[in-house]
């Protein structure tokens, strides 16, 4: 089933808060294997001690711990997966892929700008809006821009999520005019750093990156997300893979996490305003050591620093392709 042009624009607001509790940060991080105490060492003032938020709430919890930069994909993710069909519906129409197409979609960028760190005892709402539908070659193209704010109404991440539909095509679209934007032009995100990267560049540093067996299963359960693609053998390969893979944005945040804890000052994760993943590429295995190669480092506007980097599964295709990571400051004079 082609997917609506028709739904360009439309929103979609969360119809609950999203509360964010202590146990949840804690098992993102380890999820990943993030030790740093940001994410796990809470305070005990018990002036700030607050029940968890899911079926263990007589259990409380301390306060004091932020998210991983990229932990907010995990708030997100729920919403993608129960109710995009509402997000593409058009005048009541619902929208609807078959079977043979759902295994197509995948997740093809992720872009994140953070505001201030998401902390514990947050309650974040969010609207999503579809700010891109285009064709490409071989399927479409779309983009869905989350705001996401606090019980305040104060924003606290603004994020972008590309997902790319293989051999789905588009309904209501003119190919044959550019009338009609396949994009909202002012809701796209902000530009990233100009590159001066030489096509035979060799990278500033290497650092393997390894992951351990059924890592996904360990993944979907700490952080909330789950798609059996991940987890189980079974679907994945009825999906077309050669066995379970990690979740992209498991291999971001363990990059994220290494960018964090070699280049920023203390290591510091509240300095990290923008994390982006321009194309998800070749999957990484469980087990296996892929490449994360550093390309650039470059001061940025607004007193920030950008670091461009790359990962390389063991087959030696770009499993992050245009990776950056944004902070405040500059380097960590280890280096």
């Amino acid at each position: 089933m082609p997917l609506p042009f028709a739904a360009l624009g439309n929103m979609l607001a969360s119809d609950t808060d999203h509360h964010i509790d202590t146990r949840w940060l804690q098992s993102y991080a380890v999820g990943i294997r993030d030790y740093n105490p940001a994410y796990l060492t809470s305070s005990s003032s018990t002036t700030n001690m607050q029940p968890t938020h899911d079926f263990h709430r007589q259990g409380v919890q301390g306060s004091g711990v932020i998210a991983h930069p990229v932990f907010v994909w995990a708030v997100e993710w729920p919403m993608l997966w129960l109710q995009s069909a509402q997000l593409m519906a058009v005048q009541g129409k619902p929208f609807q892929l078959q079977s043979s197409e759902r295994g197509g979609a995948v997740h093809y960028g992720e872009d994140i700008i953070l505001h201030r760190p998401i902390q514990c005892n947050d309650a974040l709402t969010f609207t999503t809006t579809v700010v891109e539908i285009s064709q490409r070659k071989q399927g479409t193209m779309t983009t869905y821009k989350f705001v996401h704010r606090d019980r305040n109404n104060q924003p606290v991440a603004t994020t972008w999520n590309r997902t790319y539909w293989r051999g789905v095509g588009i309904e209501g679209q003119e190919t044959t005019t550019a009338a009609v934007p396949a994009r909202l032009v002012n809701e796209m995100p902000p530009p990233l750093p100009k590159l001066k990267l030489r096509h035979d560049a060799t990278p500033l540093f290497s650092f393997p990156i390894e992951i351990h067996p059924h890592e996904g299963i360990v993944y979907s359960e700490c952080a909330r997300i789950w798609n059996p693609i991940h987890s189980d053998t079974a679907t994945a390969q009825a999906s077309g893979l050669p066995a379970a893979i990690l979740h992209g944005t498991a291999s971001m945040a363990k990059c994220v996490t290494q960018i964090i804890d070699r280049f920023v000052v203390g290591r510091d994760p509240k300095k990290v305003c923008r994390v982006v993943v321009e194309k998800f590429g070749g999957v990484v295995l469980m087990p296996s050591v892929p490449i994360m190669h550093v390309w650039e480092i470059m001061p940025w506007k607004n007193g920030t620093t950008a670091v461009h980097y790359s990962l390389i599964n063991e087959e030696g295709k770009n499993a992050i392709q245009g990776g950056f990571v944004v902070f405040r400051g500059g380097l960590a004079s280890s280096l």
